[in-house]
């Protein structure tokens, strides 16, 4: 196995990535030779900010780039869900009101083909 120092592992990934070099075949050629995973990456990553890729700042992302978490979930689907008791409650007092006050006129009227119709 060649041994090259972190420096050097993080020239010649820029390098490469200056080249125009994709990433997967960046990292096949480091694992092909014996370095791991985490220090390909590393130094794909290094490579990258020494380009000028900007780096995101910690807090400064906004609220909806963020992954949700469970706690998140679950809140908004109890919240989906109460939403939708309330609006079936007031939908029941809704009508109830309009009935009461608003009665319907044919209500009171026996069924046209009930027994005590006919003759």
């Amino acid at each position: 196995m060649i041994y090259m120092e972190h420096t050097t592992l993080d020239q010649y990934v820029d390098a490469r990535v200056r080249a125009g070099d994709s990433r997967e075949s960046i990292r096949e050629r480091l694992l092909a030779v014996g370095w791991a995973e985490e220090e390909a990456d590393r130094a794909y990553a290094s490579a990258l900010i020494a380009s000028g890729v900007p780096v995101p700042v910690e807090g400064a992302r906004g609220r909806y780039a963020q992954r949700a978490s469970t706690l998140d979930i679950m809140l908004n689907f109890f919240s989906f869900i109460l939403l939708g008791i309330v609006v079936s409650a007031l939908g029941t007092l809704y009508f109830e009101v309009i009935g009461k006050y608003f009665p319907d006129a044919l209500a009171r009227v026996r069924n046209y083909y009930s027994p005590a119709d006919k003759y």
